[in-house]
């Protein structure tokens, strides 16, 4: 995502907007006593918002993690976070993965690792 993210600065000068979290649904688990119960069913629908399709970002299978672009420009300063959520043992509690990136000197700088909050969860 942030080399797509990257992409559209270069065009457009600008990030998409702020999108998701996609799936809307707090948790990819609904029944993990049935098979495939605990992930996100893909759904080509959840993925038609501009800022997705900018980002030419989807996902066509079932799925653990649910996504969030999120750009901000305070202070003239121009950023992004890629996230994603994931409840992987359906127990109540998110993993969160984050990647960050902004704008310096007119070229977009991400940050060197994907920032990983309880991995396992």
């Amino acid at each position: 995502m942030s080399d797509a993210a990257r992409a559209r600065y270069a065009i457009d000068g600008k990030f998409p907007a702020s999108v998701g979290p996609t799936p809307a649904k707090s948790s990819c688990c609904t029944d993990p006593t049935v098979e495939g119960g605990d992930k996100c069913v893909a759904d080509a629908k959840n993925w038609q918002n501009e800022s997705w399709l900018a980002l030419d970002f989807v996902i066509m299978d079932p799925h653990y993690y649910r996504y969030e672009f999120v750009s901000s420009n305070e202070g003239g300063r121009e950023s992004y976070t890629a996230l994603a959520y994931g409840d992987l043992d359906c127990d109540g509690m998110s993993s969160t993965y984050s990647l960050y990136g902004e704008v310096v000197d007119g070229e977009v700088m991400s940050a060197p690792d994907i920032i990983k909050i309880d991995a396992l969860e």
